[in-house]
């Protein structure tokens, strides 16, 4: 049995990376892997979330890490993986970056990105600026935002009617809490679901309650598993509507409404909602197909893996040489 080692800056509330660690961890576990998941910080909810999932959580802040010997580290987050490497007391065979963002400097790849395994990039917008930093074309693989398995096993039913509407973000544009407004006082139940507002996990069973999910970034994809509705937009403004036109560049940002420089006021994005509604409901089967193509994640993490395998082992001692010259 493998052992790896996953890092993240913090591991306690509903957000993308923290959510993803957990995700992938909880994933490698069922395939067989011993997974151990660092962070300065652990708490709840997201701890209580993944009590059963198998995962080893260290805070590195107050006590080693207890593996030891790593075949992989696949890390989030420069700071606390660059910490991890330098550790004295572990062992490794392979090292991995992964950035989930290329304009967060937190998500920047180390400078010894290069003598890494490999770096991962969650968009072509990411790979790009991966490259813009330095790290060659030939280290860099995309590893695309993903969809759960349970996204696959649980369905929207086929509404006509615009009656529920929910937005997932946790940083929403002035524009949306507009359209919100508009939407509530026209009889249109409108939650909102982030940090600011209800906090939860989101889930299958809870997108399929609505008819429309106003969203970016990772929520996108889990939308099109399950067949529901999703409108492309947030504090970066968006595509709204996605379509067989805009989809491709809509992707290449990884669904983050960047790429069209499209902001409007929460007058027209309600317009826009109920009079591409409809129209809407015929790209469901074809994203969902899509979806299983492109994003499932227990085919992209074999991928992943094998590619991960198939690369040679580093020198510990020489790659540490290396990090301590570049200190």
């Amino acid at each position: 049995m493998s052992n790896i080692l996953l890092t993240n800056r913090m591991i306690k509330d509903y957000t993308g990376s923290e959510l993803d660690v957990c995700s992938i961890g909880s994933a490698l576990v069922q395939m067989g892997y011993r997974v151990e998941a660092a962070a300065y910080e652990l708490g709840e909810p997201l701890m209580l979330q993944f009590k059963d999932s198998g995962i080893l959580f260290t805070n590195v802040k107050e006590k080693n890490l207890v593996l030891k010997e790593y075949d992989i580290i696949i890390g989030h987050h420069n700071t606390i993986f660059m910490d991890c490497l330098i550790r004295k007391d572990i062992k490794y065979k392979k090292v991995i970056f992964s950035s989930l963002s290329p304009w967060v400097s937190i998500e920047y790849p180390p400078e010894c990105a290069n003598d890494l395994t490999l770096c991962m990039a969650n968009s072509s917008e990411t790979y790009d600026r991966m490259k813009t930093l330095g790290v060659k074309e030939e280290n860099i693989i995309i590893f695309p935002n993903y969809i759960l398995p349970e996204y696959f096993e649980t369905m929207r039913e086929n509404r006509k009617m615009l009656q529920k509407i929910c937005i997932v973000s946790n940083h929403v544009a002035e524009e949306i809490k507009e359209a919100v407004a508009i939407f509530r006082s026209n009889g249109i139940e409108t939650d909102i679901f982030g940090q600011e507002y209800q906090s939860v996990l989101v889930t299958p069973e809870l997108l399929v309650r609505y008819d429309v999910v106003i969203t970016i970034g990772k929520t996108v994809q889990y939308c099109f598993g399950c067949k529901v509705p999703v409108y492309c937009y947030d504090i970066h403004g968006g595509p709204g509507w996605l379509n067989k036109n805009n989809f491709a560049i809509a992707a290449n940002y990884n669904f983050s409404g960047r790429g069209f420089d499209r902001k409007v006021t929460g007058v027209e994005l309600v317009m826009d909602i109920i009079q591409g509604y409809l129209p809407a409901l015929q790209n469901l089967e074809l994203f969902h197909q899509i979806g299983r193509e492109r994003y499932d994640l227990q085919v992209n993490l074999r991928r992943l893996l094998e590619k991960i395998h198939s690369l040679p082992e580093i020198n510990q001692e020489e790659f540490k040489k290396n990090i301590n010259k570049g200190r």
